[in-house]
């Protein structure tokens, strides 16, 4: 009775062993499956981080850009502010004379008026 026991007991203890065997493997197959996925994540994390590398460049550029792009709009915003300024200035003084003009003008035709009357009194007095 002892013998079958003991053939019941190392069978149990077989069993359990190969349970636990089949355990570690299974359990070894996961760690494999998890150093691959780790390895994959890694290489993917430093692609990732390339790529917000290259965009943290191309936004440094592109605010370079902007930043020369906004100097020399107002650079020709103010050469433009001087040049409309400036045609006020001529424009009005264009105006000025214009009527500096006009007022001559109208001076010199009083007084051609005037040597016309004087003259006409003179032919008709003569």
């Amino acid at each position: 009775m002892e013998i079958e026991v003991a053939k019941l007991q190392a069978a149990a203890s077989a069993s359990s062993c190969q349970e636990a065997l089949e355990r570690e493997q299974k359990a070894l197959k996961d760690v494999q499956s998890w150093d691959t996925q780790r390895s994959l994540l890694l290489e993917e994390l430093a692609s990732e981080k390339q790529k917000a590398a290259e965009l943290q460049r191309k936004v440094g550029k592109a605010k370079r850009s902007y930043n020369q792009i906004k100097m020399l709009w107002k650079r020709e915003r103010v050469t433009m502010e001087k040049f409309l300024a400036q045609a006020a200035s001529i424009r009005k003084e264009r105006e000025c004379r214009e009527a500096a003009g006009k007022v001559e003008e109208d001076k010199f035709k009083l007084n051609a008026e005037k040597d016309m009357q004087k003259c006409g009194q003179e032919i008709l007095k003569s």
